[in-house]
């Protein structure tokens, strides 16, 4: 802050910037305002607070003209979850606060900027764009969103749009076609899509992460863009946010389970609807090993393994990992297994609309779920509310992942490390015509045995799937990548 603090009379109000010491330099320093007058509880009114970002704002990425694909003009995106947010904006930088928003952004033409609100009008003068955006449902501070770039925008359905830059457009447009069936299947289940419009950015190739859900501006990695779709569950994940973390959020970071278990739960629906129940389970089967994997990361009895960890002055981001993502989806599985999935699904839509627009916390969700099932005290005795939500390590129950497919993935995997390179396994074509998260856990389950994998195995594999190992689908490549690296092939048996 660097100017003053005014209230809606326009007076001059007292305020602080207060070090918090060691707390500090992970949370940040506060603001504190001094009203000039008491004010009761409920009262409404205006404060104006000037203030100036840094360039090395936490919230704030900046990438040169040569990180971009067009390699013309600079880029800027934000990132502001878990807490970056107050490196942007002086605002309560809690998921438990949301509100609504208006900004005015003015960037040099030819670039445009988009942010996760709805564009209201634009202007232009000589040499920059002005661009006018009003998020008229409140969002906690973390889904403030903005990029800015040359960047172009097209439509893949009544609803849904597609932005990137204007050199891999119409390759994000036609690996994105199916947008609109991906909301419209969630729909079916959850209930409407209530943000009018979806927009999913295709960032550059330097953007380091897979996705961020921001409400009409939802960020994806160009990894995504393989040229069959198969890499676009990544987007039924972040629309499914729509409803689980961007409509109804979690109230604390310790609650995280809340956007993100919930969430899956709600994408794995969605593949179940578009892919069959097979698929679905493949799904399980390949998110539990990643589970297994960070908890043995952790070790089984942290604190950081719970569905609600305690941070106690920790950054938020330090307990990341697949336990809220996973932990939580099996721990909603479980709930479907006890009350049926009709009535699961008539609960998911009843949690949505009490808490749509709002922040919602465990004891909420819990609360909740036994007044909705108060008919079913027999179910409710059954369940170990603290086991499950405070208690460290795997899941109490694992959803069932049983399927030929899963065997069938693991099978060839055995098989190929059985033959040692010397032949290609009978069925070896059936490869081409699994889905993609079976390819994956095919290629995870040599991983998992690479030291059993020689050079002769990689050049069998290599012979086999050429066209595969040689394409672009991200989470195929990066287990096939280790492998090589491991035994020390890659040069020998991968392309440029």
């Amino acid at each position: 802050v660097h100017g003053d603090v005014r209230d809606y009379k326009n007076l001059e109000l007292g305020f602080a910037i207060i070090d918090e010491g060691n707390l500090g330099k992970i949370l940040g320093k506060k603001l504190r305002i001094y009203l000039n007058q008491k004010v009761k509880r409920g009262t409404v009114f205006s404060l104006t607070v000037s203030y100036a970002t840094f360039p090395t704002s936490d919230g704030l990425m900046w990438m040169g003209p040569s990180q971009t694909a067009g390699k013309q003009y600079p880029y800027l995106y934000s990132h502001c979850e878990p807490i970056s947010c107050r490196s942007i904006a002086p605002l309560q930088d809690t998921p438990s606060i949301k509100s609504t928003y208006t900004a005015r952004v003015k960037v040099p033409k030819p670039l445009k900027a988009f942010l996760s609100g709805n564009l209201t009008s634009v202007e232009s003068d000589d040499t920059h764009n002005i661009l006018y955006f009003q998020s008229q449902i409140p969002i906690p501070s973390y889904l403030l969103a903005i990029v800015a770039g040359n960047l172009v925008e097209g439509s893949t359905g009544p609803r849904t749009s597609v932005i990137s830059e204007p050199e891999t457009i119409e390759d994000n447009m036609k690996e994105l076609s199916l947008l609109e069936s991906y909301v419209e299947a969630i729909e079916s289940y959850i209930g409407p899509y209530v943000w009018g419009f979806y927009k999913i950015v295709i960032m550059p190739p330097s953007f380091p992460t897979g996705g961020m859900e921001n409400p009409l501006l939802t960020f994806g990695s160009p990894t995504i863009i393989v040229g069959d779709k198969s890499g676009t569950n990544v987007v039924v994940h972040e629309i499914s946010h729509s409803w689980t973390g961007n409509l109804v959020t979690c109230s604390f970071w310790e609650n995280f389970w809340i956007n993100e278990g919930l969430d899956v739960f709600l994408e794995r629906t969605a593949g179940r609807i578009l892919h069959g129940e097979d698929y679905a389970r493949v799904d399980i089967y390949v998110g539990y090993q990643t589970l297994i994997d960070d908890m043995k990361n952790f070790g089984f009895d942290s604190n950081f393994t719970s569905l609600t960890p305690i941070l106690k002055g920790r950054h938020p981001y330090d307990p990341f990992s697949s336990v809220p993502y996973e932990k939580g989806f099996h721990f909603a599985k479980y709930l479907e297994s006890l009350v049926g999935e009709a009535d699961m699904q008539n609960y998911m839509r009843h949690y949505i609309s009490s808490f749509s627009f709002k922040s919602a916390s465990t004891e909420d969700f819990v609360n909740l779920f036994l007044e909705f099932f108060a008919h079913k005290k027999d179910v409710l005795e059954q369940i170990n509310w603290e086991l499950w939500l405070k208690g460290p390590g795997l899941p109490p129950r694992v959803a069932d992942y049983s399927t030929h497919l899963v065997d069938q993935a693991l099978n060839l995997a055995d098989e190929y490390i059985k033959l040692g390179g010397d032949a290609s396994p009978m069925n070896y074509k059936e490869f081409f015509d699994y889905f993609t998260n079976q390819k994956i856990l095919f290629m995870n389950s040599l991983l998992n045995k690479v030291s059993s994998i020689t050079p002769a195995i990689v050049q069998r594999l290599s012979d086999d799937y050429s066209d595969v190992l040689n394409g672009g689908n991200a989470e195929i490549l990066a287990p096939w990548y280790r492998i090589c690296i491991s035994i020390d092939s890659c040069l020998l048996y991968t392309s440029d």
